[in-house]
């Protein structure tokens, strides 16, 4: 409402100047006061204070109703927007104390404040900025994040565990009694690789005709490309190949050659013997015989001995070599 004041009449009675004036400044001390239910209406601009003139509207000063900060605190929060903090970042601050640098590090964060309060329990823990940049893409309990303080790996060799659901060593263990034991190399009816049936070993060969490792048959062995076994050992320890079994015996892997003399009488020391082996019967040589005559030919194991029957051969062809001389000198008469 605008303010009426009632003036004395200029030329009225001086005795009615006393009451209109008394009358008028009590109108302007209830207003002022808030005694009746008006209030003046400022027009925006007219109203001054300490000289200056105020240009917020009524809305925008009502926005402090409530307030009950000093100038200090609205500075404050206008810096605060300047930096670029958004209302809804601002929001997610509700309970937290800090100051304008501090709060300008949360700009384009878009967690609540659980996430804030989560981060800092977890740097409470000891783990560092570095160790946590690691956990990029991970999720986790604060408890089981803080098992990583100290460790050093990468992100990706983090996720290498992902999927794990018990103890890895226990894993491995397990994994380990299938390929094999103190007792044997792998056990075929429990290994399988890439994929494949559990009884071969194949590389990248979605056909399998690339077989390594066979077992079928109480046999063990290598397959043709075909198919076919190539190479095998049965139960018994016998050893089977299908094509010829070969040894190096080029000159330029040799030193010190010399012909083997007296080989006719070499040969006349040994014995050949027939003999039960593994329920099947043989010929052949006894090792510990064949270590008087001819200690080269024979191997030395942890328990037995063997002998390489291929290196006789040698000697056989001296001796042979050695019976026709003397043929040929009883021929002679010599």
């Amino acid at each position: 409402m605008t303010i009426s004041i009632t003036k004395p009449t200029v030329g009225g009675s001086e005795n009615t100047w006393g009451t209109t004036i008394n009358t008028a400044l009590d109108d302007v001390v209830d207003v002022l006061n808030g005694v009746t239910a008006s209030t003046p209406d400022l027009t925006e601009g007219s109203w001054k204070v300490g000289g200056t003139a105020v240009t917020a509207d009524a809305a925008e000063i009502n926005k402090l109703d409530g307030f009950t900060g000093d100038a200090a605190d609205l500075n404050y929060a206008k810096d605060l927007r300047a930096t670029g903090v958004t209302t809804t970042e601002f929001d997610k601050l509700d309970g937290l104390t800090a100051s304008t640098s501090e709060l300008n590090k949360l700009d384009g964060f878009t967690g609540g404040a659980d996430d804030l309060n989560y981060a800092k329990d977890l740097r409470a823990t000891g783990v560092t900025t570095t160790e946590f940049d690691k956990l990029d893409g991970l999720t986790a309990s604060t408890s089981e994040l803080n098992k990583l303080d100290g460790v050093t790996a990468t992100a990706t060799e983090l996720n290498y565990t992902d999927g794990v659901s018990s103890n890895i060593q226990t894993q491995l263990d397990d994994k380990a009694a299938l390929a094999g034991s103190t007792s044997q190399v792998f056990h075929c009816n429990s290994l399988t690789v890439d994929g494949g049936a559990a009884s071969y070993i194949y590389m990248n060969d979605s056909n399998h005709g690339n077989r390594i490792i066979h077992c079928n048959d109480n046999r063990i062995g290598f397959l043709t490309q075909a198919g076919g076994w190539g190479t095998y050992s049965d139960d018994n320890g016998n050893w089977v190949a299908s094509g010829d079994v070969t040894a190096f015996s080029d000159a330029r892997l040799k030193d010190n050659v010399q012909t083997i003399n007296g080989a006719l009488d070499k040969v006349l020391s040994m014995r050949g013997v027939t003999f039960d082996k593994g329920g099947q019967r043989g010929t052949g040589v006894i090792a510990q015989e064949m270590q008087e005559v001819m200690p080269e030919v024979v191997m030395q194991n942890d328990e037995y001995l063997s002998v390489a029957y291929g290196n006789l051969v040698g000697v056989l062809i001296e001796a042979v070599k050695d019976l026709k001389s003397e043929i040929e000198n009883l021929k002679k008469g010599q």
